[in-house]
């Protein structure tokens, strides 16, 4: 069995976790990944707030969520090849 984790040792762990994040959140693909991600979020609530205030019928609130699903899924999957 091991012995108690030290101050240091979980002070170390804690950096790498760090660094890690920081090298991993500036990798190209990650970065693009987030901003479709956004997108497509910014554009769901979008079309919550049209259908909410009654611009848009739930029928084409629908085709637009399926629609934005659609491309947000094909540009993640652009990004894999």
């Amino acid at each position: 069995m091991a012995g108690p984790t030290t101050l240091d040792q979980l002070i170390e762990k804690e950096q790498e976790r760090k660094a890690y994040r920081e090298e991993y959140n500036t990798r190209p693909v990650v970065k693009n990944r987030r901003t479709l991600y956004n997108q497509k979020r910014n554009s769901e609530m979008k079309v919550a707030k049209e259908y909410q205030d009654g611009k848009i019928d739930e029928e084409e609130a629908n085709r637009q969520l399926v629609a934005l699903a659609e491309t947000y899924t094909n540009g993640v999957a652009a990004l894999k090849s």
